[in-house]
């Protein structure tokens, strides 16, 4: 890779030649399938505390109802 002119305002080609190197990284995915319970019917949801503070003064704790998803 000696000897190579490099100018202002032109295209340089420079020829070379990679090679693959060794491994150096590998990720293991282990997925599991979510625990339901299908012995409960109960829907919960929670509300966070910048949703909470979003709500106009004055109103009722029931308007979060409108917020949860069920």
């Amino acid at each position: 890779m000696a000897n190579n002119l490099v100018e202002t305002e032109k295209t340089t080609d420079v020829p070379l030649t990679l090679r693959v190197g060794g491994q150096a990284e590998s990720v293991n995915v282990v997925g599991q399938s979510p625990i339901v319970d299908m012995t409960n019917t109960t829907v919960n949801t929670r509300v966070r505390q910048e949703e909470f503070e979003r709500l106009p003064v004055g109103r009722n704790y029931q308007t979060l109802v409108g917020l949860t998803q069920a």
